[in-house]
């Protein structure tokens, strides 16, 4: 248990909650066989139907507030995981660009805006490769490939040319690409960079072969202008080897720009110092309860908790779209757009944290990840909870939205769940630990607090932060 009040609100409605959830699911599901077990992952691990239900915000209320005028009111559990449920199973899957995406965009902007927030649905392009089939036609015999996720379609033809080294910028010294279809080895370079050479050369299309047994599969981080292929290493070295060869390279369908957004809250005449952002977008058919209706909804509840505080005029909260990548997109499409905006603004420097909340609901123990100078600040806060655990700089393997604020110069602050599962079917609302999900809720309110009362850039100590909210 928690040494904070902050979490005793928290938790205090845990167990009502639990009995609601049991009366309303009618098939009496084992949660424990649904959580983290590959064997459920697929349609039958889905949570039970439940009623439509839009939740409210609660109603401002002065006595729900902690101690002085102008504190934060306490973590609400129930409306968050009112939250939680209604992204997770009521609108379901979040692909990005799709509608369920965009109906969550729209249910998060009512939210921010029940609670007094000016709210800006921040739209963005987003290239999606959506490919069919592919087909190498080489002097009239079809070789097996398949199209790079992010190849742009059509059917382009000429002599093949053999590219020497791995398809880096000097190996077409001397080359006359220009019209071919360049045939690549695959290896030493991002794939990307293989076809922006190839494109500069003048190439009609690339081909790119394995560097070891058997095809693969691959995918572009931007848009191309050629059709870009791969194809097994065997296949390759047979046409190293041939005469003449003319190719035929056909890609059905291609990328194509839709649109994803952002939402962004803020109150009147408020400015953005401080960032409490999460992604709500899901993969493909993956309700998403922890990734990431988790944190979404606590970004949300932190809003109405903090709105009306003296420190709510310096924070945004932000909800990002297409955090998730996929189809030829890399990834942190939103946050990466949103930071843009900043930098376009010329506000990075008045920026002094972003707080991230993504996988907050399922998993083993609180890592915390981010700017040395805010893990620092933050850790004895988290030890102080039960699932608390150590702190991190920014390891390369947990991507999230941080690292497009990071990328700016921004300090960031990152608690997320270890050995969390996500990006399967049974990421549902029916795997979701209430307790953790509390903890993750109150620490979150308690990190954000730290937030606010630092000077500038220069963060509170932890022994500072833990007493800020031990008094609160």
């Amino acid at each position: 248990m928690a040494s904070l009040a902050l979490l005793s609100t928290a938790c205090a409605s845990i167990s009502q909650t639990a009995a609601d959830e049991q009366a309303t699911a009618t098939d009496a599901l084992d949660r424990a066989e649904l959580t983290k077990d590959p064997a459920h992952d697929d349609e039958s691990t889905a949570a039970p139907a439940l009623a439509p239900q839009r939740p409210a915000a609660p109603e401002p209320d002065p006595d729900t507030r902690a101690a002085g005028v102008g504190d934060p009111r306490p973590f609400d559990f129930d409306h968050a995981l009112g939250v939680l449920r209604h992204l997770a199973v009521e609108i379901g899957p979040r692909a990005q660009t799709t509608a369920a995406e965009r109906a969550a965009a729209e249910y998060i902007a009512e939210q921010f805006q029940s609670f007094g927030y000016e709210v800006e649905i921040q739209p963005f392009p987003l290239r999606i490769s959506e490919l069919g089939d592919a087909v190498l036609s080489v002097n009239g015999r079809a070789i097996a490939t398949r199209p790079l996720a992010g190849s742009v379609g059509g059917v382009a033809s000429g002599p093949l040319i053999v590219v020497p080294g791995l398809g880096a910028t000097a190996d077409y010294a001397g080359l006359d690409a220009s019209g071919a279809v360049v045939l690549v080895e695959r290896g030493g370079l991002f794939f990307q960079d293989k076809v922006a050479n190839a494109q500069v050369a003048g190439a009609a299309a690339i081909v790119i072969y394995n560097n070891e047994p058997g095809r693969f599969d691959g995918a572009l981080s931007n848009e191309t202008t050629i059709p870009a292929i791969a194809i097994a290493r065997e296949d390759g070295l047979a046409l190293r080897s041939s005469d003449r060869v003319d190719a035929v390279v056909t890609v059905e369908g291609g990328s194509q720009v839709r649109e994803s957004q952002n939402v962004l809250a803020r109150t009147a005449g408020g400015r953005c110092e401080i960032y409490v952002g999460g992604h709500y977008d899901t993969v493909p058919n993956v309700a998403g309860a922890n990734d990431n209706a988790s944190g979404t909804a606590l970004v949300i509840e932190l809003a109405r908790a903090y709105y009306g505080s003296e420190g709510a005029d310096v924070v945004c909260f932000a909800a990002f779209g297409a955090e998730e990548g996929g189809g030829g997109s890399p990834g942190l499409a939103g946050s990466r757009f949103a930071t843009q905006q900043i930098e376009t603004r010329g506000e990075t420097k008045q920026v002094r944290a972003m707080l991230n909340l993504d996988v907050a609901a399922a998993g083993n123990s609180i890592m915390l990840v981010g700017s040395p100078s805010l893990t620092t600040m933050g850790l004895p806060l988290a030890r102080s909870f039960a699932r608390g655990g150590g702190a991190n700089p920014l390891p390369p393997e947990v991507g999230s939205d941080h690292l497009s604020f990071d990328a700016i110069g921004i300090p960031v602050l990152f608690p997320f769940v270890t050995g969390a599962t996500i990006h399967v079917p049974s990421d549902n609302f029916m795997s979701i630990e209430r307790d953790l999900f509390a903890e993750m809720g109150a620490l979150a309110h308690g990190l954000l607090r730290c937030l606010i009362a630092q000077e500038g850039r220069s963060p509170l100590s932890g022994e500072a932060c833990l007493e800020l909210n031990a008094a609160a």
